[in-house]
């Protein structure tokens, strides 16, 4: 998931349905480590990768920045209503 996550610039680049299997492929890698992580703010994940599908819904508005690392400036991307990107979610978890 960190790989994932932290490959989000490279992943975006691809265009809005690479972005889109990214954030499902995070969403069923989830799924598996929720049933064996410690200690884990599942709250706080959901909401990061429902946020990487609140940025794909709108197809023509895809404008290829990361939806879970950096964007074109470097700046970390926020997950919507958490001001925290899912690079920055999963590395807390570490």
């Amino acid at each position: 998931m960190r790989k994932i996550a932290g490959d989000s610039r490279a992943i975006s680049q691809q265009g809005q349905r690479a972005a889109g299997q990214a954030a499902m492929s995070l969403d069923s890698l989830f799924g598996v480590y929720k049933r064996n992580a410690k200690n884990l703010d599942e709250t706080e994940i959901k909401v990061a990768i429902s946020g990487l599908f609140q940025q794909l819904d709108d197809p023509s508005a895809y404008k290829r920045t990361p939806v879970c690392g950096a964007n074109a400036e470097g700046e970390r991307a926020p997950v919507p209503g958490k001001g925290k990107s899912l690079t920055h979610v999963l590395q807390a978890g570490r």
